[in-house]
């Protein structure tokens, strides 16, 4: 059946005409964000590791430290290779390490 059916994992005798469907599963990739700078998540490691489906579109989190705000990630450190925005969603299909950009927040006084 296209749907459903019955798992064949191992070896198996075909006594007649058979049809046979695959069935896929998504490969996962890992993201790996690093803040960098010495900044750290909420549970105070510099890194974080998201595991996403192959393919399938990934949306950032805010992400904010003394004073500062991650506006992008790139591929490489220091705001380099290839920027991934935050207002927007994007997919992977290897594994990758992100970079933080950061920006200073601007403190609103009345």
């Amino acid at each position: 059946q296209a749907t459903g059916g019955e798992k064949k994992d191992a070896a198996f005798a075909i006594a007649a005409d058979t049809d046979l469907y695959a069935h896929w599963e998504g490969v996962e990739v890992t993201v790996t964000l690093d803040l960098g700078d010495g900044k750290t998540f909420a549970d105070g490691e510099q890194t974080k590791t998201v595991t996403v489906k192959y393919g399938e579109s990934y949306t950032f989190d805010t992400v904010t430290a003394d004073n500062q705000t991650v506006v992008a990630w790139t591929a490489e450190p220091n705001g380099v290779g290839t920027r991934y925005e935050l207002n927007g969603t994007s997919a992977f299909t290897a594994n990758i390490t992100l970079y933080a950009v950061w920006q200073t927040t601007e403190e609103v006084t009345e």
